[in-house]
């Protein structure tokens, strides 16, 4: 990733490694009954984890090609959840509507609370993007759901999509839909820059915003290169900053932190 023009002052940022959503032994039987976990899929709970069991232990569900291609350190690995098989638990009442989660590469990750900063910034921006929608240019999303591919949904606080007069009500924005994302951080600042800033480079999302609230500032990233945002810069109170894929919007930069 390239060097941020105009360093931000944070230092010292722990690496942060997201909570994973543990499971209790009544929501393992009842994902097992909504029938996600197939015959071949050998699992077991341990400390509120779903663990895949190694292909020694059910063969019959493993060719030699697929054991071949499996890691020396396989066992124990976490479950991974497919998109489908998320959405299913959300259904069937095992993942509750009141709960703030998100699929990250198949884990099921819980998302901090939102504090008053947080939604205050979150508000700004939806403000001053707003009149995009309004006029039809693009659709917005305040914290909704996007589906990268089918271990990944993140909920960023802030999609600006491509238009759709149906506004996406029969499929879940894709990839190549997105024009901007906007993830508002504070405590979650060093897993937003590493975790699901690499995530959104890997799927190529032109551009992403980091409002970093602990240094007032904004982060912008732009062109995606294998994996790797190349271009980024940091904007500060005072300046005002402007979506790629709207030149003529700008938005004052002391308003949204």
């Amino acid at each position: 990733m390239a060097t941020l023009r105009g360093e931000p002052e944070t230092e010292n940022l722990e690496a942060y490694t997201p909570r994973l959503r543990p499971f209790n032994v009544y929501e393992y039987h009842a994902i097992a009954k909504a029938g996600i976990f197939s015959k071949c899929h050998h699992v077991e709970l341990i400390d509120g984890e779903i663990l895949s069991k190694s292909p020694d232990s059910h063969p019959q569900c493993f060719t030699e090609a697929m054991i071949a291609t499996l890691p020396d350190t396989w066992y124990p690995a976490r479950y991974r959840f497919s998109v489908d098989e998320y959405m299913k638990m959300a259904e069937v009442g095992i993942l509750k509507e009141s709960e703030r989660l998100e699929l990250i590469d198949g884990d099921i990750i819980e998302m901090s609370p939102i504090g008053n900063p947080h939604e205050a910034s979150t508000s700004a921006s939806h403000r001053f993007l707003a009149p995009l929608f309004i006029e039809g240019r693009a659709a917005l999303r305040v914290r909704g759901h996007i589906r990268l591919d089918g271990n990944n949904r993140p909920e960023p606080d802030l999609a600006l999509l491509k238009w759709r007069d149906d506004l996406y009500r029969n499929q879940s924005p894709a990839p190549e839909d997105i024009l901007l994302l906007i993830d508002v951080s504070d405590s979650t600042l060093a897993s937003d820059r590493s975790v699901k800033l690499a995530l959104y480079a890997r799927f190529n999302i032109p551009e992403v915003w980091i409002e970093n609230i602990p240094d007032s500032v904004v982060e912008a990233y732009a062109n995606p290169i294998e994996g790797q945002y190349t271009e980024s810069r940091i904007y500060r109170p005072g300046e005002t900053i402007t979506p790629r894929a709207f030149p003529d919007v700008s938005l004052p930069v002391s308003e949204l932190i």
